[in-house]
């Protein structure tokens, strides 16, 4: 049996995505200069065949332990909407049978671009996938002309996903890299009438594993089980603040962000290992609890996480300072 056969059924669904903005309309600061230059994606934009050149999945592991599998990810758009993704272990020499893959594929699935760029993508009537989407116009940082950026949130799989689609003639392809770094390119714009986002000062946390995990915890049985959220420091550094990005029963499945901030809460700050607990009430109130870090700030000053959520931090703790800070 040919492997393309065999693999032909695997095919991660992309779902759900909250939307989050990733495309830059402007640049700020001299030091941005090198800034790839991009623009919210058009409708024209979405045609022909795209392999994921990068990604990165902060706060979930699910696209990433399949991509790791399946490096080699295809996407065909076809207006005025029809949307195939395709990942394979192996790269077929012929791109004839790559284009037959694509096209035997089933044309389930579906796209639609919105005025403000937000990309949803749907199987049948069901919408697996919602996000921002943005075309690079430089080849900075990087970045090549005409690359796709989408970037949102995956269903029933928290965290947020970000990827790297670039326009394929044929030519030798490596496979899809885990090292895209969305909180660089975040950092360096914003929509009209915001503030810049704040990029992560310790870029090397920022493309490391997550220093810092949020864990659901059930303690009891039956229907009175506790449940709380568990935020452990994994970094050698103090924990300042933070950010959990959860939803659950309660929230009507919708991502809600808490702000925990030592500094706000007179709290001394937390040191490597040690732990947060919130709880969120029992099992018979709350029901499909998922939660992940989506920034953090340590007491050095060092970053971490999604800048426009790292921007809302430090809002949040506005001019509050305290010994040792």
């Amino acid at each position: 049996m040919s492997i393309y056969i065999a693999i032909e059924g695997i095919k991660p669904t992309i779902s759900k995505l909250a939307v989050c903005l990733f495309f830059v309309f402007a640049l700020y600061g001299k030091g941005l200069a090198a800034a790839p230059l991009t623009r919210p994606c058009r409708t024209s934009d979405l045609s022909g065949i795209y392999v994921l050149a990068q990604y990165k999945e902060i706060g979930g592991q699910g696209f990433s332990r399949i991509a790791s599998h399946f490096r080699y990810r295809f996407l065909e758009l076809t207006p005025p909407g029809t949307w195939v993704e395709h990942s394979m272990n192996r790269l077929p020499a012929d791109r004839a049978l790559i284009e037959k893959i694509l096209s035997n594929d089933p044309k389930d699935r579906t796209y639609s671009l919105g005025a403000d760029a937000r990309l949803v993508v749907k199987r049948g009537e069901q919408i697996t996938f919602t996000g921002s989407c943005a075309v690079s116009l430089s080849e900075r940082d990087g970045f090549q002309a005409n690359d796709l950026i989408l970037s949102g949130e995956l269903t029933n799989n928290p965290g947020e996903l970000h990827e790297l689609f670039r326009r394929w003639n044929g030519e030798p392809y490596q496979g899809a890299a885990a090292d895209f770094d969305p909180a660089a390119a975040l950092a360096r714009a914003a929509p009209p009438g915001s503030q810049a986002p704040v990029a992560p000062a310790d870029r090397l946390v920022a493309k490391e594993a997550a220093p810092v995990r949020a864990d659901v915890v059930t303690v009891g049985q039956n229907a009175a089980a506790e449940i709380s959220v568990v935020v452990t420091n994994l970094s050698r550094l103090p924990l300042s603040a933070f950010m959990v990005v959860y939803r659950n029963s309660v929230t009507a499945g919708i991502w809600r962000d808490a702000l925990v901030d030592a500094c706000v809460d007179h709290h001394p700050a937390w040191q490597p290992n040690q732990q947060w607990r919130q709880g969120y009430g029992t099992l018979l109130t709350v029901r499909q609890m998922q939660a992940y870090v989506g920034a953090a700030i340590f007491t050095d000053g060092s970053e971490w996480g999604d800048a426009k959520r790292l921007a809302e931090l430090k809002q949040h703790r506005g001019s509050c300072q305290w010994p040792g800070a």
